[in-house]
């Protein structure tokens, strides 16, 4: 599969069932690379986040203007 455009909808806290303490940014940004890199590099990641910390914000912001997409806050 080669995605164009990858949306993801998250709290900012990047977390799995294997580890519920959280998986490293540096291994998220590696995963993201990677679909990027299948897809010829024209996949663009677009984050929505809801309640994120200000440090998990402005890691998906790096991840999406990295790839050509858009990180949007959602507030109260």
């Amino acid at each position: 599969m080669k995605p164009d455009v990858i949306f993801l909808i998250s709290d900012g806290s990047v977390q799995s069932s294997l580890n519920p303490q959280g998986i490293p940014w540096n291994d998220f940004k590696k995963a993201a690379d990677s679909v990027k890199d299948a897809s010829d590099d024209a996949c663009r990641f677009n984050f929505s986040t809801f309640e994120a910390s200000e440090e998990d914000t402005k890691e998906l912001k790096r991840i999406s203007n990295r790839n050509g997409g858009k990180t949007i806050e959602l507030k109260k």
